[in-house]
């Protein structure tokens, strides 16, 4: 397109189709992926001004990991490293250090906070377990109430996911190894992973009794024909909620569009023109009537019945 004129319309559509496709991680930012790569090469610049100052070398790294942290432990910083071919060696082995002290502390911290983790599953399980409940209706309460009393985090969600993916992976590959004699050997050793699947039904369900209401509304403006209808209807929904309903509301909504480069037609069976098309309207109608978002929500899409 270099020295060619581009009609306002097709910009407008590009414009729209990235913002679309980075709502949907189906891209990654090209704003962030920028904005990433000045904070690396100031830093790098800063170092080998501290360099040639004769700054010691402890000192360098103390000023790089409590100014440039986030730099230092995000995803594209070794590939922002190797991408830059032109940095001293020095610069490199000052940068290594950093981000191998910070990656040190995070999985200290992290060590510290699967322990937590597991003890809130054990102290959900030890619930569900009580003798003292004689019928499963009554430890199906119990288990709820603990489950809504236990102020279950994003992170805790994340984690348990993830765990439960981790000891499927492990199973499956003892299988496929030979290592279990018979069934009986295999289902004794899903234990735990049983234990994790059961705090997750539990958590899904709790999710799925307090995000019901955000869920219902959407489905039907994904059953609409009309473009038109779809924008109405919803334009109708966020106009009737309270700010805090709002701010869930549009907290599910982006979850959903989300998960279109996670999960691909599998996201509400398929529908992803329509499920883009929603994310767009909902940040349309937020922008235009001034309505404010929710910040650090703990909803995934997964946890709602429906959206499997």
């Amino acid at each position: 397109l270099e020295g060619e004129r581009v009609e306002r319309e097709k910009v407008d559509l590009l414009v729209k189709t990235i913002k679309q496709g980075i709502n949907a991680n189906l891209i990654p930012n090209p704003v962030e992926e920028y904005l990433e790569r000045e904070t690396f090469n100031r830093l790098t610049s800063e170092i080998q001004s501290m360099l040639d100052q004769n700054s010691l070398q402890i000192n360098i790294e103390t000023y790089c990991i409590d100014n440039y942290s986030p730099l230092l432990l995000s995803e594209s910083f070794t590939s922002l490293l190797q991408s830059s071919p032109s940095t001293s060696e020095p610069i490199v082995g000052i940068l290594t250090n950093c981000a191998t002290k910070l990656m040190s502390e995070v999985i200290t911290s992290a060590s510290l906070l699967e322990e937590q983790y597991i003890q809130k599953v054990k102290s959900i399980l030890q619930t569900a377990l009580d003798k003292k409940y004689s019928t499963p209706r009554e430890c199906s309460e119990a288990l709820t109430s603990k489950i809504r009393s236990s102020n279950l985090s994003d992170d805790f969600i994340k984690w348990l996911k993830y765990k439960i993916d981790e000891e499927k992976g492990r199973v499956t590959k003892l299988k496929e190894s030979g290592f279990y004699d018979d069934e009986e050997e295999e289902e004794e050793d899903k234990a735990w992973l049983s234990v994790l699947e059961i705090v997750r039904d539990g958590v899904y369900k709790e999710f799925e009794r307090k995000y019901d209401r955000y869920i219902e509304p959407i489905s039907y403006i994904m059953r609409l024909e009309e473009r038109g209808q779809r924008y109405r209807y919803l334009n109708m929904v966020v106009r009737d909620l309270t700010d805090d309903e709002r701010g869930k509301f549009k907290d599910v909504v982006e979850r959903i569009v989300g998960k279109v480069g996670e999960e691909g037609y599998e996201v509400l069976g398929g529908e992803v023109k329509k499920i883009l098309e929603l994310g767009e309207h909902t940040e349309e109608i937020f922008n235009r009537e001034g309505y404010a978002s929710l910040e650090g929500s703990a909803v995934d899409v997964k946890q709602i019945e429906g959206f499997e």
